[in-house]
């Protein structure tokens, strides 16, 4: 899938089926807090030698998480 890098730096992946402009306008009069899921999410590496890199705006999805991770471990 074609990517494009946006102003802020981030590449974008495009939505395969983004929400119509007339219902995205309605959300944005009035988001609410909680109350809509965007159709994207971002993601963006971390690398000690690099630093944050590699953000892009992704369609929205599952999160990859490692099972090792603090938050799992410390939630018990």
């Amino acid at each position: 899938m074609a990517s494009s890098a946006g102003l802020s730096g981030f590449a974008r992946i495009p939505q395969l089926g983004p929400r119509a402009v007339a219902e995205r306008d309605a959300i944005l009069k009035n988001p609410g807090f909680g109350a809509t899921i965007s159709d994207q999410m971002v993601e963006i590496d971390l690398d000690p030698a690099k630093g944050w890199h590699g953000a892009r705006a992704i369609p929205y999805g599952p999160i990859a998480l490692d099972p090792a991770a603090a938050v799992l471990r410390n939630a018990q």
